[in-house]
């Protein structure tokens, strides 16, 4: 007995110890992070931007799990039809080139849904290491999908502004946010102007749509949405976020006009999560409701889904902008990490002055994730897809500092709405301190 009491502060201090390795080798690739993305856009601004066309990865791929994985994620985000104008090699070993007849047959990670397929934009090809060095000085860009090889790019310090990591194992949302970024890369400008304008027209006919209503009712995924059957929204409009679209049931009663999706991870990857959320929206809701998305990912998404072009109501996103709410003369959004804040709330206070929020649960003490969802709106048996395929944002994400940016985000953001005269309701209880204060009585 006194050996097993002894041992317990023992293992508490290993935990401890392990947790501030963790922390430590996070605070480590943040650094490299910061300072590899200072130095890169010192020289884009030095050199200038141009319209990217000529795509290469680096280093070379030599075993054939790295190239299923490689070539199924470069088919997904460079479909064969869509803005870009992007020419795709991706450089094998010799030796490989050897044992692999069809690269149609590769067999995909068991955790990412199929995408490989004959795709005119991109080239699988054989060479050797002096030639794969001549390519990538000869290349628009430089997909880094293992970023220890970053200082073995030929002329790598005068050469930054061409790499794009793409490295799964990198740092949070690196690779997926630069499959997206550079997809944009590769569309023309004038083109991207284009569908912002585009955008902005879809905003419109939305507020439009809607705009006999006083009420907007918005709806969080945790676990006190199932009291949504308690209440009638026929008074006012309701905007759903992401999973929802998984309860038919629930989407039959709410019947939203629209929805909130588009994160990078869970939205727009090529796990089986985010497949199966796409097929669920844009299979039964996507002519019915419009997506209230980021403009970053607009134009790959009218690439994908080209017949849904005017239901995408897409909003630039500006960093440290303060709070905003949306009108044609002052057209974006306050990037936040949260869909409530992000997206439903402002929007809805540019059509209404009271808003109704449901389903906003906030982070319970012992969550360990993001925070809970209620199990009818969430694909909980498909989360594992996520983790192995983007393992680098579960790894890196400090959850407790995720969870205090959301709440200092909401209430920045009602605080703001407030003294334009916005009154807002939380009709379910919330561990969100803003939503708290506003729930009805």
């Amino acid at each position: 007995m006194k050996q097993t009491t002894s041992m317990v502060p023992q293992l508490t201090l290993m935990a401890a110890s392990s947790e501030r390795g963790v922390d430590m080798h996070r605070l480590l690739r943040r650094l490299f992070d910061t300072a590899f993305r200072a130095a890169r856009e010192l020289e884009v601004k030095v050199k200038g931007k141009k319209l990217l066309k000529n795509l290469i990865y680096y280093p070379l791929i030599e075993n054939e799990e790295a190239l299923s994985d490689i070539l199924n994620r470069a088919n997904w985000y460079f479909p064969e039809k869509s803005y870009s104008e992007a020419q795709i090699t991706i450089p094998i070993s010799s030796e490989l080139s050897k044992h692999i007849k069809d690269f149609s047959k590769l067999v995909v990670p068991q955790t990412q849904e199929n995408y490989i397929k004959k795709n005119k934009r991109i080239v699988v090809t054989p060479m050797s290491k002096e030639e794969l060095s001549r390519s990538v000085l000869q290349s628009d860009a430089v997909l880094l999908w293992r970023a220890k090889e970053l200082f073995r790019i030929p002329q790598w310090i005068m050469n930054l502004d061409k790499v794009w990591i793409v490295d799964k194992n990198y740092f949070l949302v690196t690779e997926v946010r630069n499959y997206i970024w550079l997809f944009n890369e590769t569309v023309p400008q004038e083109k991207m102007q284009e569908l912002l304008g585009v955008a902005k027209k879809n905003f419109e006919k939305f507020r439009k749509q809607i705009s006999k209503y006083k009420k907007a009712y918005v709806f969080g995924t945790g676990p006190s949405v199932s009291k949504a059957f308690e209440f009638d929204f026929s008074d006012g409009f309701s905007i759903v976020t992401n999973t929802m679209v998984n309860d038919e049931k629930m989407m039959r009663h709410i019947k939203p006009v629209a929805i909130v999706h588009g994160d990078f991870v869970y939205h727009m990857g090529p796990s089986i999560y985010a497949s199966r959320f796409r097929e669920q929206l844009f299979s039964k809701y996507g002519k019915e409701l419009y997506s209230l998305i980021r403009f970053d990912i607009m134009p790959f998404l009218i690439s994908v889904y080209p017949e849904l072009e005017e239901k995408f109501v897409a909003f630039p996103m500006k960093l440290f902008a303060g709070s905003n709410i949306p009108s044609q003369e002052n057209y974006y959004l306050n990037l936040s990490n949260n869909s409530l804040v992000g997206y439903m709330l402002p929007v809805s206070c540019s059509i209404v002055d009271e808003i109704f929020i449901l389903g906003c649960d906030g982070r319970k003490p012992e969550d360990k994730l993001f925070w809970s969802h209620a199990k009818t709106v969430f694909y909980a048996d498909l989360q594992k897809t996520l983790v192995e395929t983007h393992p680098s944002v579960y790894r890196d994400t400090d959850f407790k500092v995720y969870y205090h940016e959301t709440i200092n985000d909401v209430d920045a953001f009602m605080k703001y709405a407030e003294r334009k005269r916005k009154k807002f309701v939380s009709l379910t209880p919330s561990y969100i301190p803003a939503l708290h204060r506003h729930e009805k009585k």
